[in-house]
């Protein structure tokens, strides 16, 4: 009898996507694509000029001197301490020295995911290719938080050192023995503690998040019955001294009553237009993430899969969510490079789902089901990634051509003794990929703090665009 199309589409659905490559190409495909990432990073960082915020971070003389100055941030203006040193021992060097480490830290980033995501020893490309193209494409004010300066810093750098310092507990709680000839050294237990410390200091929602991933984690062991290591509980104890450091900064009052941050509206009013904000966040910018999430959970709990190996799945879910809402106790309301981490932490949770699909354990089964939903989301954000990385590049590159342009007319003017300059508008910024979406550039006001530390970094007595 003749077979129905029904019946073949069925059999055709039951078929195993394979998505493995031999040991051999994996290995080499996956280098290749570590390599790539480098390279992408290093030409955008040398494609992207100085902007606002450096050149007043680049007053510094030496290393006492950022110290001297931090200091004087942290007592009038913000605590964010261990992220802005960074910025300002950079600001003293070439920044060709800064695109170098910047492009290491970004792909060091890519893999701090993909160790903390992946549960089998095997390589799986499709896992970090997948965690790439997340980056590039969800994370809200790409250049602002990877390619400036001073954003990277901020934002790159500071997730950077979280990761690392979860990193022990991620493995714990997967069951992996990394870190588990370490776990009773007492050097261990103290670098632990300091490392929490810089972890706990580096950014307000981000950091909070990382304090409530390890009491996540502590809720883990005493769900299923783990014993609690010295280790743990000194990193959390300096995870939250350094958050306590951070928070109660003197300048975060002095900055709270500026007047860019008064609303004199109720604070009721103020927290529910907050959360509606952040939740609309959450629903357009997220939703992508949180559907693929959703999709392997349910399909989990349709094939009863170990609850216990998905807790990290959970884990990093709930926290970025709570790293989003943690912005409504914010001194304003900032929808883009402030969610930096909470994206980074939601990439770690689809990922950590998704890489259930390189376990023997799994029913041949289910393992078409996820190789399926694996295979539908990387062709999802392929159709989106080129077009996307393509126009990112094309962007920058002519953001850098007319910056590259101007600071040439600029050190001409110098050195026929011309100090007060007019300078055209650099091109329109078209995607969020520039560094320079959303920042302030120069203006025509040569008061304005940009023009004004712009003038001072470049040795002019004023500039103004027009």
């Amino acid at each position: 009898m003749k077979d129905s199309p029904q019946n073949a589409l069925l059999r055709a659905a039951r078929k195993e996507i394979n998505l493995d490559l031999p040991p051999n190409i994996a290995k080499a495909a996956f280098f290749a694509l570590i390599g790539l990432v480098f390279a992408k990073m290093l030409v955008l960082n040398f494609l992207t000029p100085l902007i606002a915020d450096d050149f007043g971070y680049a007053s510094s003389t030496s290393v006492i001197d950022a110290l001297q100055r931090e200091y004087e941030q942290y007592m009038t203006w913000g605590g964010r301490s261990v992220v802005h040193f960074i910025a300002r021992v950079f600001l003293m060097m070439p920044k060709g020295v800064f695109n170098i480490f910047n492009a290491l830290i970004y792909t060091g980033l890519t893999l701090l995911i993909y160790f903390i995501a992946a549960l089998a020893k095997k390589i799986n490309v499709i896992l970090y290719l997948l965690i790439c193209m997340s980056i590039w494409l969800f994370t809200r004010a790409y250049g602002q938080t990877v390619l400036w300066l001073t954003g990277s810093c901020n934002y790159l750098w500071g997730t950077f050192i979280i990761l690392c310092f979860l990193l022990p507990y991620s493995f714990y709680a997967s069951g992996k023995k990394t870190f588990g000839r370490f776990y009773g050294r007492k050097r261990f237990i103290v670098g632990m503690f300091f490392m929490g410390v810089l972890a706990g200091w580096c950014n307000e929602n981000t950091s909070g998040g990382a304090v409530l991933a390890v009491m996540l984690i502590f809720l883990y062991c005493a769900i299923f019955r783990e014993k609690i290591k010295a280790w743990m509980i000194s990193g959390l104890a300096g995870g939250m001294t350094g958050f306590l450091f951070m928070i109660l900064a003197p300048g975060n009052s002095v900055r709270s009553q500026h007047p860019l941050f008064l609303d004199e509206r109720h604070i009721s009013e103020i927290l529910m237009s907050r959360i509606n904000t952040y939740a609309t966040v959450i629903l357009t910018h997220f939703l992508p993430l949180i559907i693929l999430f959703l999709a392997v959970i349910i399909a989990k709990a349709f094939i009863k899969i170990d609850w216990k190996r998905s807790y990290l799945s959970f884990m990093y879910f709930i926290v970025s969510i709570a790293t989003v809402f943690a912005m409504v106790l914010s001194p304003s309301s900032n929808t883009g490079r402030a969610l930096f981490g909470a994206i980074i932490f939601m990439i770690i949770a689809c990922a950590h789902c998704l890489s259930d699909l390189s376990l023997k354990m799994i029913p041949s089964k289910a393992l078409s089901i996820y190789r399926v939903i694996s295979a539908s989301f990387i062709i999802f954000l392929a159709i989106q990634f080129a077009p996307s990385l393509a126009g990112g590049f094309a962007d920058i590159r002519a953001t850098k051509i007319a910056s590259d342009e101007m600071h040439r007319y600029i050190e001409s003017q110098i050195a026929l003794g011309n100090l007060n300059l007019t300078v055209p508008h650099l091109p329109p910024i078209r995607t969020a990929h520039n560094a320079m979406s959303g920042l302030e550039g120069l203006t025509g006001d040569a008061s304005h703090w940009v023009n004004a530390s712009f003038a001072a970094a470049h040795g002019l007595e004023s500039i103004i665009a027009e």
